[in-house]
């Protein structure tokens, strides 16, 4: 999208391939923005997943250093007339955007797109002087960037926010493991007060994690407070309740009468059946 001598963008594409960028380099030996672009572009296309993050790196530190003399260009042209300068500057955030994200940083992928949405949305603002015809097709063409660049940084908000539901996910599995374990040690302890502390803690975990009680997790920490209930004869009636309660949640995950898992747990209900 870039001219040798880093003015108005044309309509030529710089595109991923290796010949092309070789050339376009070797026609330009100073550090200028299209020489730039170009070097980043073929540190890009080198990346492979078992070349690790070298090439995406020095990809990243050429479209900076472009990006950097974008600004500057911009900045010092006081009239602003070449409204091109800010979709290049769209444009290699965009590059940006794409390298992070295939390096796996997500965060600074969303940040770079955003930003060239907003330089999208200046480079149309800024676009005044031009006929009627010409701004239709210069606003359709504007908006065909931003639309392109959104639906990435839609992308890479969906993947956001599933690694993190995946991470929060993990973490309270985790969490809820390592109170029914404690929970147990405090019970071969004879702790049992805290026992049930540990119990009802992973058991508030557990329903923040599947938010309905259906499930299997929930059942299991059920059946420990109800265990725990009769062991200590404290309270009878909630020991009933922890146990109808995993009765239903069998139920629910098709475990009936006729499983050994559901009659388990109808042994324990038995006994103490109408005490309180």
């Amino acid at each position: 999208h870039f001219t040798s001598n880093g003015n108005k963008p044309t309509k030529t594409k710089i595109k991923m391939n290796s010949k092309n960028v070789d050339a376009l380099i070797k026609t330009k030996g100073k550090a200028d923005i299209a020489h730039e672009i170009a070097m980043g572009l073929k540190h890009l296309s080198e990346f492979t997943p078992e070349s690790g993050t070298k090439s995406l790196d020095e990809a990243i530190a050429c479209f900076l250093r472009a990006l950097a003399m974008e600004k500057k260009k911009m900045k010092n042209n006081v009239r602003r007339s070449d409204t091109g300068d800010a979709l290049g500057i769209a444009r290699t955030y965009e590059l940006l955007g794409d390298t992070y994200k295939q390096k796996g940083a997500l965060k600074l992928a969303k940040e770079h797109y955003m930003e060239a949405m907003t330089a999208c949305e200046n480079h149309r603002q800024n676009d005044k002087k031009k006929s009627a015809n010409n701004k239709e097709t210069s606003s359709r063409n504007k908006m065909d960037d931003y639309q392109r660049i959104q639906n990435k940084e839609h992308r890479v908000t969906c993947e956001l926010y599933r690694s993190d539901q995946k991470h929060k996910r993990v973490s309270l599995r985790r969490k809820y493991s390592d109170m029914i374990k404690l929970g147990q040690m405090n019970l071969k302890s004879g702790k049992y007060d805290e026992a049930r502390n540990r119990y009802q803690e992973a058991l508030a975990m557990c329903m923040m994690r599947y938010g309905v009680e259906s499930s299997m997790e929930v059942a299991r920490v059920r059946e420990l407070l109800g265990d725990l209930c009769v062991q200590t004869k404290s309270d009878f009636e909630e020991a009933q309740g922890h146990y109808r309660a995993v009765l239903q949640i069998l139920e629910r995950n098709k475990i009936g009468q006729d499983d050994e898992r559901y009659e388990a747990v109808v042994q324990k209900f038995i006994p103490i059946a109408g005490l309180q």
